[in-house]
């Protein structure tokens, strides 16, 4: 794994963490959280290129 691919994986894992947190608080709905992992993921595989 490159520098690159380590640091998209590392933002991608804060930003899930985040995502869970806000669910968990109450600041987002299931739905929405799962929504936004999917982009998160998307992103990641765009950034990875794989």
């Amino acid at each position: 794994m490159t520098s690159e691919q380590a640091e998209a994986h590392d933002a991608f894992r804060v930003t899930v963490n985040g995502v869970w947190a806000s669910v968990i608080a109450g600041r987002m709905s299931d739905d929405d959280g799962w929504a936004a992992v999917g982009d998160a993921l998307a992103e990641l595989r765009d950034e990875v290129g794989e």
